[in-house]
């Protein structure tokens, strides 16, 4: 399967289905890697970067059910929002020691 497949490889497509649950399953399943980075302390701004462009992919085809843009507005704010934070406060501290 291809979503398997892209998973195991780690890396994301913003593609997304005709199926729901294919896209529900694509969608819990890219949140759980870029939340599993952030339990060990690592930023994947391309996962990011990419997981962002399927949500936007999701919102614009109507191609998610409502339970999971309830999700994707949860883990955003909960989890993802804690991570470009953390990726701004890097940034600027960096560019103060430049």
């Amino acid at each position: 399967m291809e979503i398997q497949k892209t998973l195991e490889n780690q890396t994301f497509e913003k593609i997304s289905y005709k199926d729901t649950l294919l896209n529900a399953y694509k969608l819990l399943s890219y949140q759980q890697q870029i939340y599993q980075d952030f339990l060990i302390n690592r930023t994947d701004t391309y996962k990011i970067a990419s997981y962002l462009d399927f949500v936007r992919e999701l919102s614009k085809n109507n191609t998610i059910e409502p339970f999971y843009t309830d999700e994707i507005y949860r883990y955003n704010n909960k989890y993802l929002s804690l991570t470009l934070e953390k990726i701004a406060y890097q940034s600027s501290v960096s560019q103060q020691n430049i």
